[in-house]
C-alpha cells in the first residue's frame, strides 16, 4: 500500500522530492504499522503496511513543506514526527513502545521526541500520585494524603512549566517549539497566549522567520492574531461597563410567552439589571436575599433579571420556587452562548452578576459581589 502510494505522489508531481520512513519493529510476529499526518486541526490517516517477518517497514511521500506525521502501532501510543522534504528517517524500537524507538534521519524529530519522553515521565508520575490517593479513599488520613498530592501535583506541573519554557527558549521558532508552546498538561494549560503574550509574540517571529510558508506556521500565526483581536473587543466591552457609561442596549424573549424585555421599557426609573445561571442552587439563594433587601428599603426598583440556561422548564421552576415571579425575567436560552454573555461578560466574571442602572439609563454599579449590591441597595 506504501508502495502504491510513492507510485501515485510520484506520478501526480515529480517536482517534489520524496521523503521515506522506514523502520526495523521489535515484534513477536507481524504487525500493522499506520502513518498519520498531525495537521493543524486533524489527525489524518494517511497510509497503513505490514511489517515484514523481520519487522521491517517503510512509507514515501512527496512533500512540498515540513509537517508533523504520527506513526503508530495497535500496542503503543504514537511516536510523532517531523518530516521535511527529502529526508529520509529511519525508525527502531519496540513496537510497544514508540516514544522510545531510535530515530535518525531528522534532528528535529530527535528533539522533539526528546520533549515529548519528559512530559510522559511527569505525566506517568502525575497518574500514579492519582491513582494512589485513589487507592486510599477511606484511609483515616485521607485529608493529609490527599493535600500532600495535591502539592506533590502542582510542584509537577510547575517543574514542566520550567522545563517547556527552557526548551521553547533554547529552541525558538522550531516546529518541535510549536508542540511543547501548545501541548498542555494533562488537563491544565501549560501557557496561555494572553497572560504569556511575550512567549507567543516572540516565538511567532521566530516561527515565521523559519518556515514563512508552512501552515503550521500561518495557523498559529492566525490563531495570536484572532485572539489579539477577541482582547481588544473585550476590553472596549469592559469598557463600555464602567459606571457612568450608558447600558447597552438589547431585546431578549420574556418568562411571559409571547413578550419581550428590554431596558428601554425602564426608561426615567432606576432599575437592577441581574445575570444568573439557574443550574446552580447557591446563585438563587443569593437572589433571594436581594429580593428580601429590596422589599424592606426599596419595593418600587424594578428588577430585569436574565437567566443563562438551556430548559425553559427549569429555568420557570427555578423562579417559581425561589418566589422571584414579581422580577422580569428574560433569556434566549442558549446558556453562556447567548450574545448577552459576551456582551456583558466577555471576562466570564462570576455569576449572579449585578448591574444598577440609573434613571438617566447610566450605570451606576456593576459587581459580582452580593454583599455589595445588598450595601448598595441599602443607599438607594
Amino acid at each position: 500500500m506504501a508502495l502504491m502510494g510513492l507510485w501515485a505522489s510520484c506520478h501526480q508531481n515529480n517536482s517534489q522530492p520524496v521523503s521515506s520512513i522506514a523502520g526495523l519493529m521489535d515484534t513477536e510476529g507481524k504487525t500493522h504499522v499506520r502513518l498519520s499526518e498531525l495537521d493543524a486541526r486533524s489527525l489524518i490517516p494517511l497510509d497503513s503496511v505490514v511489517t515484514g517477518s523481520d519487522g521491517s517497514f517503510i512509507f514515501a511521500l512527496r512533500l512540498s513543506e515540513p509537517s508533523f506525521y504520527q506513526l503508530s502501532t495497535p500496542q503503543s501510543d504514537p511516536l510523532t514526527l517531523i518530516v521535511k522534504p527529502g529526508d529520509n528517517i529511519t525508525i527502531e524500537g519496540k513496537a510497544t513502545e514508540l516514544l522510545w524507538a531510535r530515530i535518525k534521519g531528522s534532528d528535529e524529530s530527535v528533539l522533539l521526541q526528546q520533549y515529548l519522553q519528559q512530559s510522559r515521565l511527569r505525566l506517568d508520575t502525575a497518574e500514579l500520585l492519582v491513582k494512589h490517593l485513589a487507592d486510599h479513599s477511606t484511609s483515616a488520613n485521607f485529608k493529609r494524603l490527599r493535600d500532600s498530592i495535591h502539592q506533590a501535583l502542582e510542584h509537577l506541573y510547575q517543574r514542566h512549566r520550567e522545563y517547556s519554557l527552557q526548551f521553547i527558549h533554547s529552541h525558538p521558532g522550531t516546529l518541535a517549539g510549536l508542540i511543547a508552546i501548545n501541548q498542555p498538561f494533562g488537563r491544565r494549560q501549560v501557557f496561555d497566549p494572553m497572560n504569556d503574550s511575550t512567549l507567543f509574540l516572540a516565538f511567532d517571529s521566530s516561527l515565521r522567520r523559519n518556515y514563512p510558508r508552512s501552515k503550521h506556521t500561518l495557523f498559529f500565526h492566525q490563531r495570536l492574531a484572532d485572539l489579539q483581536k477577541k482582547e481588544v473587543i473585550k476590553k472596549i466591552r469592559l469598557e463600555n461597563l464602567l459606571p457612568g457609561k450608558p447600558l447597552p442596549d438589547f431585546r431578549i424573549a420574556s418568562l411571559d410567552e409571547g413578550k419581550w424585555l428590554s431596558p428601554d421599557q425602564f426608561k426615567g426609573i432606576p432599575f437592577l439589571l441581574i445575570f444568573w445561571s439557574p443550574v446552580e442552587g447557591k446563585q438563587i439563594q443569593n437572589l433571594i436575599a436581594i429580593q428580601k433587601e429590596l422589599k424592606k428599603n426599596r419595593k418600587d426598583l424594578e428588577v430585569l433579571c436574565i437567566a443563562f440556561d438551556f430548559q425553559r422548564t427549569r429555568w420557570q421552576n427555578a423562579v417559581n420556587n425561589a418566589g422571584l415571579s414579581n422580577w422580569n425575567h428574560g433569556s434566549d436560552l442558549k446558556g453562556t452562548a447567548s450574545p448577552l454573555y459576551e456582551l456583558f461578560l466577555p471576562d466570564h466574571r462570576p455569576l449572579p452578576h449585578y448591574i444598577v442602572v440609573g434613571a438617566e439609563g447610566n450605570i451606576t454599579l456593576t459587581t459580582s459581589k452580593t454583599a455589595e449590591i445588598l450595601q448598595a441597595l441599602k443607599k438607594l
